[in-house]
């Protein structure tokens, strides 16, 4: 479905600390697209910071929103950032 999309898609996994604070996120799905806005290449599977350990925290932190009991999405745009790496 991700290849359809005509912008950078990815669906990511977040990764929490022992006090529920998002500290990194591993890629479950991206589309070619996401690949070429970004520079990240071969990312499913892999952790953010694996792949651009300088990468803003900001990203990493989601929003109180997704812990909601039921809330299963973070949604977020990067639109002209360029690339990560």
């Amino acid at each position: 479905m991700a290849e359809f999309i005509d912008e950078g898609f990815c669906v990511i996994r977040p990764i929490f600390n022992d006090q529920g604070v998002g500290v990194d996120y591993t890629f479950l799905e991206v589309n070619r697209r996401f690949e070429t806005e970004t520079g990240l290449r071969q990312a499913i599977g892999r952790r953010m910071y694996e792949l651009a350990p300088a990468h803003e925290p900001f990203w990493a932190e989601p929003t109180d929103a997704s812990r909601k009991p039921g809330a299963d999405q973070i949604r977020a745009s990067g639109r002209g950032t360029g690339p990560l790496v």
